[in-house]
């Protein structure tokens, strides 16, 4: 009864379509506390785009694309203090379903518009992740060589310097291997009988940068939930990915061909 009372008492204090500072402030609280049922909502009974209600509306909203429509309206808004995050949660989307490219353009533009930003580097670090998922791998040295240098302290430091004595970079003479078809490739890390499991795992795998997909397969006439890490041209690449993050995946992994898009 309380929290339906706060609901009509919230929803009271609207005027016209703008939003109350009073509003914004205790949803900021909520969202500090993680509070995120009682935000979700609470952000129901709230009209108005305010770019501050926008941006959390993204964070509770458990369907990707429909999230990144909030996104993009915070980002309408460069002086909002959440400008950033949501123009980096943009590039995140693009490079969790494997656009390495356009999640390329979003980690620049982020970079570009945001130098300030606490999540800078962060940036900076996955743009070179994206441009070795594509195989831009002579481009991805440049990008790493230099974050390290202007980076140090980085969070992603060590796995910068780990990327660079990779696999991938010992193996640039040769090429990549080369596939006539259409196949692509990504590496399979858990399968649930239970979404809020897949959902629960995925999260895990997203806190490290990982670029996570959830889909619901049929085996045997069970339903499941698989978890697939990133899209790549080739199984050796994949293969490459998968042995730098396995200690990350618990149940191990196996390459498997897909053909979504």
């Amino acid at each position: 009864m309380a929290r339906e009372l706060l609901i009509i008492l919230f929803a009271g204090v609207m005027i016209g379509s703008c939003i109350a500072q009073e509003q914004i402030n205790y949803l900021e609280r909520l969202l500090r506390q993680e509070r995120f049922e009682e935000l979700r909502e609470l952000l129901d009974s709230v009209q108005g785009h305010h770019p501050s209600v926008e941006f959390m509306r993204g964070l509770v909203q458990e369907d990707a694309q429909l999230a990144v429509s909030h996104f993009r309206q915070v980002i309408q808004h460069p002086d909002s203090p959440y400008a950033d995050d949501a123009q980096f949660r943009i590039a995140q989307y693009y490079y969790a379903r494997g656009d390495y490219s356009q999640a390329k353009n979003q980690y620049s533009r982020l970079a570009k518009l945001y130098p300030n930003s606490n999540l800078f580097d962060d940036s900076v670090f996955l743009y070179g992740q994206c441009l070795l998922a594509d195989g831009e791998i002579d481009s991805a040295r440049i990008v790493f060589e230099s974050f390290i240098q202007k980076f140090p302290k980085s969070t992603y430091a060590n796995q910068a310097v780990m990327d660079l004595e990779s696999s991938f970079f010992q193996e640039t003479d040769s090429g990549p291997a080369q596939t006539n078809g259409p196949e692509i490739y990504s590496i399979q890390v858990g399968a649930f009988s239970e979404v809020r499991n897949a959902q629960h795992f995925a999260r895990q795998l997203r806190k490290v940068n990982l670029p996570v997909e959830i889909f619901a397969r049929t085996r045997e006439g069970e339903r499941l939930y698989v978890v697939w890490v990133g899209k790549f041209k080739t199984r050796e690449s994949a293969e490459r990915y998968a042995r730098r993050w396995d200690s990350k995946f618990s149940d191990g992994y196996h390459i498997v061909r897909v053909n979504h898009n």
